[in-house]
């Protein structure tokens, strides 16, 4: 397959380099002169590989910026802890990183991927995706003639697009077997939407003892503060008999959760033990101080450049979906004495 560069347009034009970036940025004739029928000729080529410059001088000499995209959808204590990771593994590396924060928005989303075309990124990291068009989003700019180098951070939602995510799976077996270690003998999922695999490996591993699992999700996942507040208030009124051990799909969730638990004057982990996911810092600001499970966020960052800057260096990931291993970090929402 044909690497699409100013060189390849040169040399179907039979033109110079420079002749090409002249006509592509709109300066044609005021340093150097091009004939109109060249400049057809090289808009005809740009068109038909769909083709746009590079914005950056230094890519134009070296082909590359340096500098890889981080493109999330929503500021979280998550994230924002992934970034400052991600931010230092790249500085090690001697890397840029450029944040695009679409707020949820698919035209932010698609604005921000056609703006990477022009070479200010070599690569993007995403963080979340928008969506149900978000996929195939991805898909058209990862495939030929974009060939933009795509790495997603999550679950795998389009099929070739190299992914790397914590082991969703086995961060909710930790989460019941904990739970089952300190005496609970009814469970809960709570929070994220239906489909996700942390709850639904930690309903699965219930079931093999026979436990009574209650999950407790939105209809669509939006994750701020705000929306997690109104699920926990939801939970205990429409709850009658309140779970034992409950685990939440983010340490968010459990904030709201035992926020909600304490306002009702229900006793943590004595009535209910509670496990978040993630294990960020907020995990440290309440009392009880929550349990939570480590998704090894600095191993994900190393992860990331180092696959980012092989995508961009050519080489495929192998295998092309990367797990990282997790952990469970107990605190005070657990520790039954």
């Amino acid at each position: 397959m044909k690497k699409i560069s100013l060189s390849l347009i040169a040399k179907e034009a039979r033109v110079s380099k420079s002749v090409v970036s002249a006509v592509l940025s709109k300066q044609e004739n005021k340093k150097i002169f091009v004939s109109d029928k060249t400049k057809e000729k090289i808009l005809n080529i740009a068109q038909q590989y769909n083709y746009i410059l590079p914005k950056s001088g230094k890519e134009l000499v070296s082909g590359r910026s340096d500098t890889i995209g981080i493109m999330f959808h929503m500021f979280t204590p998550f994230f924002g802890e992934v970034l400052t990771e991600i931010q230092k593994k790249a500085f090690k590396k001697n890397l840029d990183i450029s944040i695009y924060f679409t707020s949820h928005r698919a035209d932010l989303e698609e604005q921000f991927l056609e703006q990477s075309r022009d070479g200010r990124v070599d690569g993007l990291i995403i963080l979340g995706w928008v969506n149900k068009e978000s996929p195939e989003r991805y898909k058209k700019y990862f495939e030929y003639p974009y060939n933009i180098k795509i790495l997603n951070y999550g679950a795998v939602f389009v099929e070739g697009l190299p992914t790397i995510s914590f082991d969703e799976k086995q961060a909710g077996i930790l989460a019941y077997q904990h739970l089952k270690e300190i005496g609970c003998k009814t469970f809960a999922g709570f929070g994220g939407s239906q489909e996700n695999s942390r709850i639904d490996s930690f309903c699965k591993e219930a079931e093999k003892d026979g436990a009574k699992v209650k999950n407790f999700f939105q209809s669509q996942f939006i994750g701020n503060w705000e929306e997690e507040g109104k699920l926990a208030s939801k939970f205990f009124e429409t709850t009658k008999n309140i779970p034992e051990g409950i685990f939440c799909y983010n340490d968010l969730y459990a904030l709201g959760l035992i926020s909600e638990a304490q306002k009702r004057g229900i006793k943590i982990p004595r009535d209910i033990a509670i496990i978040g996911c993630d294990n960020t810092q907020i995990c440290l600001y309440l009392n009880p101080s929550i349990t939570s499970i480590d998704t090894n966020k600095a191993e994900s960052a190393k992860k990331m450049i180092e696959i980012i800057t092989n995508l961009i260096n050519g080489t495929e990931p192998n295998p092309i979906n990367t797990i990282i291993p997790v952990s469970l970090v107990e605190r005070e929402s657990t520790k039954r004495r």
